[in-house]
């Protein structure tokens, strides 16, 4: 088998058959699995992708929401390919894309870790890639508005993040929406980390991959993949989700105590709480009321992370933090 494709579902059924679908439309020239985790969705997604007469498909059912890094890890256990391609649901590949990133790892024996230039729906530049290695230090330093204000901005994205030239570039951090790895490295730094629920899971692999390994990290420009990001959860119909929030800020908060230790994940979050209590005062400046209602409620909640540090770090579920 050559590459394992991992598809980790959550409510998300018709995005998840339409990613399915441009897998088998348009791959090609290698041998492949395609392996869906189910999380235990609450919608009729397992049932429905049971009727699915695609040969490629192994479908896994979990019996409680897992969250990512648990359900990839149970998924590239049982993965026979040379590659595991770990593939966020809200895609659609635009062309040959998977076989793009196997035949260029295949001819590249240094590459550990690779991953495509991603698109949002209109075919604009996405979020693909970066390029230096993660530093505590530059972290904090682009919390700054300075840097916030600069990713609104189309053309800062399309010269930092994505690659505009035909030729593969060595990247230190590629996107969680693609992400191509050699079976091999697992046996050599482990598989994701069990304690990250969601979000920094992918980072925090490449980053072990990068710095106990000699492996490299590559982006592959000719791999082209659409990225509807946000649609692989459901959207809630206020402006500010909670939920969501909080695995961002654990996920990255614990990949800064696990390999800097807690001084800088405290320093972290205080650096997002400061952007936040700037932006929060902007927004009031500007009248702009709901925005700076958003702001001061994840202002608020970063000083209870903070205050209750050491309950927050331990926790794997946001109920876990709230109920103990």
């Amino acid at each position: 088998m050559d590459v394992s494709i991992i598809l980790i579902n959550y409510n998300t059924k018709q995005l998840t058959i339409d990613c399915i679908d441009s897998i088998t439309k348009l791959s090609e020239g290698f041998e492949y699995e395609i392996i869906v985790i189910d999380n235990q969705s609450k919608d009729d997604s397992v049932e429905s992708f049971k009727k699915l007469n695609n040969s490629h498909l192994i479908l896994i059912e979990n019996n409680d929401n897992e969250g990512t890094s648990r359900a990839f890890n149970k998924a590239a256990k049982k993965a026979k390919g040379k590659y595991v391609f770990w593939l966020n649901t809200d895609t659609i590949l635009i062309n040959n894309a998977i076989y793009e990133l196997y035949s260029f790892m295949e001819s590249h024996p240094e590459c550990g870790v690779c991953g495509g230039n991603l698109y949002k729906l209109d075919k604009s530049p996405n979020f693909s890639f970066r390029v230096p290695m993660f530093e505590p230090k530059l972290e904090i330093k682009e919390l700054g508005l300075r840097y916030q204000l600069k990713l609104k901005d189309e053309h800062y994205i399309e010269d930092n993040f994505f690659n505009k030239s035909d030729k593969p570039i060595e990247a230190a951090r590629i996107s969680g929406a693609d992400v191509m790895i050699r079976s091999e490295l697992f046996k050599k730094v482990g598989y994701f980390d069990d304690n990250l629920f969601m979000y920094g899971e992918e980072l925090e692999f490449e980053y072990r991959v990068l710095t106990q390994t000699s492996y490299k990290s590559y982006n592959v420009p000719s791999s082209k993949i659409i990225h509807l990001e946000g649609g692989s959860f459901k959207k809630e119909a206020k402006s500010f989700n909670e939920f969501h929030f909080f695995h961002q800020i654990l996920g990255f908060t614990k990949m800064f105590y696990k390999h800097f230790g807690k001084k800088w994940a405290l320093k972290y979050l205080k650096s997002y709480k400061s952007m936040l209590s700037k932006r929060t005062l902007i927004c009031k400046v500007l009248r702009k009321k709901s925005a700076a209602k958003d702001n001061a409620l994840r202002r608020d909640l970063l000083k209870s992370y903070i205050d209750h540090f050491n309950k927050f770090i331990t926790c794997f579920k946001e109920m876990d933090y709230y109920l103990k």
